[in-house]
């Protein structure tokens, strides 16, 4: 299992990296496994670190379980989100560049599109800058998520939870996206709308696959 781990967290090392989430060194990915995590290493770009390079950790306790190399410095604020949601699986710690320019700018990202509804909800909380690798940011973090996958670090960056990489991985993407719409929207001059808790309801509701089969029976001719 630890191999498969390993394997897919330089998968979507390299997807986040190619996406441009992260640039050089910055960024972590995490996923956990019964009572180990694996997380990319310390100063290795995410395109850059191999599969035998993740280094294991052990749950809750949290030491290094084995020799050699260091766990990303922000490990703290992995193992911590892992000791307070058991729904965690996986972990993306991403520098989006569009999400760290609007929240700079007091912009708050929201939900302009479907996918944003099905992935984020309709509001995404922000923390006020902490300095990085702190206890602070990991405690600070932990409080805000407690309700939702996915929180902005003002003039850091974001974090993504899922109970997959490929669900934390699509939320880092889905939220960079709608924050390059969003001040495309901005820039363009006009007022914005945005989806409403009712209208994402609504989404949630029907991107189901009993709601795909109902579709499907209706389309069928006899």
């Amino acid at each position: 299992m630890s191999e498969n781990i390993r394997q897919s967290l330089a998968v979507y090392g390299h997807k986040i990296a190619h996406k441009g989430l992260v640039v050089g060194p910055g960024g972590s990915v995490s996923a956990r496994e019964g009572l180990a995590f694996w997380i990319t290493p310390y100063g290795r770009a995410l395109d850059e670190a191999a599969p035998e390079e993740m280094v294991e950790m052990s749950f809750p306790e949290g030491y290094v379980a084995g020799e050699g190399q260091l766990p990303n410095e922000e490990v703290l604020l992995h193992i911590e989100l892992y000791r307070t949601r058991a729904d965690i699986g996986a972990v993306a710690h991403v520098h989006p560049p569009m999400v760290i320019a609007a929240a700079a700018a007091g912009i708050p990202v929201q939900a302009m599109f479907p996918d944003f509804a099905l992935y984020l909800g309709t509001s995404i909380p922000v923390i006020d800058y902490i300095a990085p690798t702190t206890p602070e940011l990991a405690l600070a973090l932990c409080d805000i998520m407690e309700g939702s996958d996915s929180a902005v670090l003002k003039n850091h960056g974001a974090v993504t939870v899922g109970k997959t990489l490929r669900d934390a991985y699509y939320r880092a993407v889905v939220l960079e996206e709608s924050a390059r719409m969003q001040l495309a929207a901005l820039t363009a001059g006009k007022s914005a709308r945005f989806i409403t808790e009712a209208e994402a309801q609504e989404i949630l509701a029907y991107h189901t696959e009993l709601h795909l089969r109902e579709t499907l029976a209706r389309m069928r001719r006899e």
